[in-house]
């Protein structure tokens, strides 16, 4: 299974007082072979949000732990660039982020199986979330 993992999840998974910690947690298990994906958009985010909300050494030590596994880390392009931007544009609700809309376009790219999050624009979106 191919699953790629999303902001939240990865705040879920360090932040130890995040109300989708203990979920996080078990679905983290369930990716145990799978093969992993994330964005440099996903790391920019959570290393941010980790260091702003928790603390800089939980920034740290999910870089750390990113850079010792085998996640595969996608980069933007040209044309991943142009086709997320046509996304981001094309979305109604002011509550999608650009992160959001580059997740839905290397869902597709990468023939992603499951998307490892907590929010609710991936399955309006037809992807198949981790459960």
């Amino acid at each position: 299974m191919r699953v790629l993992f999303d902001a939240d999840a990865y705040i879920a998974i360090y932040g130890h007082e995040d109300s989708s910690h203990a979920k996080a947690m078990e679905l983290l298990e369930k990716t145990g072979t799978s093969e992993t994906f994330t964005t440099w958009d996903v790391i920019d985010e959570v290393t941010t949000k980790l260091s702003y909300k928790i603390s800089k050494a939980a920034a740290e030590k999910f870089l750390f732990d990113l850079a010792v596994s085998e996640t595969v880390i996608i980069y933007s392009n040209e044309d991943l660039m142009g086709r997320v931007v046509e996304t981001f544009n094309a979305m109604r609700s002011k509550n999608v982020s650009f992160t959001d809309c580059s997740n839905i376009v290397i869902y597709e790219d990468y023939f992603i199986d499951r998307i490892f999050s907590f929010d609710k624009i991936y399955t309006k979106r037809g992807l198949r979330v981790l459960s």
